[in-house]
């Protein structure tokens, strides 16, 4: 046998709860928002229109020198998985990868930020979907241009 007062205050507070809930949803006044600029987009050059920009002619590499190599490696299967270093990784989501396969991230020794990224299986290798690469520039310090 229930309480009724019991069944009463359960009520009260379930409804005192969505009242608060639904109260944090509504929809406050916002402030306009800007359209955002038109992103760069990131081409593979193996399918990109051969008139498609990749790189500016006039790019400069950003000297951060560094004289250690760092490196990991993981088997990425066909339900995706990352690997990395130093801040620096390749995220391959699931159905990009048929098969377990080994692959290794390095960052090495070198006057500029740059990342090498093999497998032992294959001199190339063809990813079934998009892959992201995230490049850190953490070593270079103060040494980074502002704008």
């Amino acid at each position: 046998m229930t309480n009724p007062l019991r069944s009463t205050r359960l009520r009260a507070t379930l409804v005192v709860g969505l009242g608060a809930l639904l109260a944090a949803c509504a929809d406050a006044p916002t402030a306009p928002v800007a359209p955002r600029p038109a992103a760069a987009v990131a081409v593979n050059a193996v399918i990109a229109d051969p008139s498609a920009i990749t790189a500016s002619t006039t790019a400069s590499l950003l000297a951060c020198p560094s004289t250690v190599t760092d490196s990991a490696t993981a088997i990425i299967g066909p339900r995706g998985g990352f690997v990395g270093v130093d801040g620096s990784a390749i995220l391959v989501p699931a159905g990009a990868v048929r098969t377990p396969t080994t692959f290794t991230f390095v960052v090495p020794a070198s006057p500029v930020v740059r990342v090498e990224i093999h497998t032992p299986d294959a001199e190339h290798y063809q990813f079934a979907r998009p892959v992201a690469v995230s490049i850190s520039y953490a070593r270079c310090g103060d040494s980074l241009p502002t704008a």
